[in-house]
């Protein structure tokens, strides 16, 4: 009934990403994982040792006192011990706690016997914490750091991605580009596995707790219960639209988008297709800056912007896929459509 990443691990993948419910036993499950692989690795005459992640540091510290906390009920037999961010296993060093916001900035670290990392909570709840900046390349170069995968000496590392249901249009899985089959709740690559977590039997029981009986039928429950990601609205999404004439493109963080409009029905289409010969482009971050592209500011005086805007207001902009659509929605906060 409660998560178990062991089965899972036999596809051998580098980076594993699970999502699921609250309080379906991820945390817990992967970190009692680590600590049998530490035991099978003691028997062997070798060292194990875990990293667990947190994005910030004041999460970092609350996570590092109680990760162990309850580790008793499960009879291993042995003693741990955390000393501020570092838990021992019968004097062994086993565990260290990092905060992405602050570790990945480390250089030369060692850690030759880490095995595996959790990067607990990488999903975010945008109303109580948000994404670093360039938040993946972050996680890349603590895990090139910790992991220092490049040298022939040092056994694979691997990664533990856990977190509820929020949204699908997050910056990993647009990075890795994992995009779950239509009825399907898994997706893998050559190194990565991801799984949003069905258990009918975990749900069952939530539901008929007190708890579950007070939330039922509301997005709480469809969130924390059911797993459902209950910030991904799909209104407007068409990936299959007349799209009508093409008129001119907008970039955002090295995506171009093409702007379409049918006259016919009063509608702008966005989408990832373009005309790359098109004059008419605008950026909308720093970095896209270049010659011969206009900026989110002149944007809002041409035509171009002034229809969008109109479109907008009117309800009337339809989008390629959910990414689309929340590229747009920064674009429109942005150019304050």
């Amino acid at each position: 009934m409660f998560f178990d990443p062991k089965p899972r691990m036999t596809k051998q993948r580098l980076f594993n990403f699970f999502v699921g419910s609250r309080g379906d036993g991820k945390t817990t499950g992967s970190r009692n994982y680590g600590i049998d692989e530490y035991v099978k690795a003691k028997d062997r005459g070798e060292r194990y040792e875990i990293a667990y992640v947190r994005r910030y540091k004041e999460e970092r510290k609350i996570s590092a006192s109680k990760l162990f906390a309850d580790i008793g009920k499960f009879n291993y037999g042995m003693t741990f011990k955390t000393k501020g961010l570092d838990t021992f296993i019968d004097d062994d060093h086993f565990c260290h706690c990092y905060a992405l916001s602050v570790d990945s900035r480390i250089k030369g670290a060692a850690s030759p016997d880490l095995r595996l990392i959790i990067f607990d909570e990488f999903l975010v709840d945008p109303k109580k914490s948000r994404y670093l900046p360039d938040e993946v390349n972050t996680f890349l170069g603590l895990y090139d750091t910790l992991a220092r995968p490049t040298d022939p000496t040092r056994k694979p590392v691997t990664v533990l991605f856990l977190a509820n249901s929020f949204s699908v249009n997050n910056p990993y899985f647009n990075f890795f580009h994992i995009n779950f089959p239509k009825g399907k709740n898994t997706f893998m690559t050559k190194e990565i596995y991801a799984e949003i977590i069905q258990d009918q039997e975990f749900e069952d029981h939530a539901r008929n707790t007190r708890f579950g009986q007070l939330i039922a039928g509301t997005d709480y429950a469809r969130h924390s219960i059911e797993n459902e990601f209950v910030l991904d609205d799909n209104s407007f999404i068409y990936p299959h639209f007349d799209k009508g004439q093409f008129l001119f493109t907008v970039k955002l963080k090295g995506i171009v988008y093409g702007c379409w409009v049918n006259w016919r029905n009063g509608t702008l289409y966005i989408s990832t297709k373009y005309d790359p010969s098109c004059q008419c482009n605008y950026v909308f971050s720093r970095d896209d800056y270049s010659p011969n592209l206009l900026t989110a500011k002149r944007f809002k005086e041409t035509f171009h912007g002034k229809l969008t805007r109109d479109c907008y207001n009117a309800g009337a902009v339809y989008y390629e896929s959910l990414k689309v659509k929340s590229a747009f929605m920064e674009i429109a906060r942005l150019a304050n459509l």
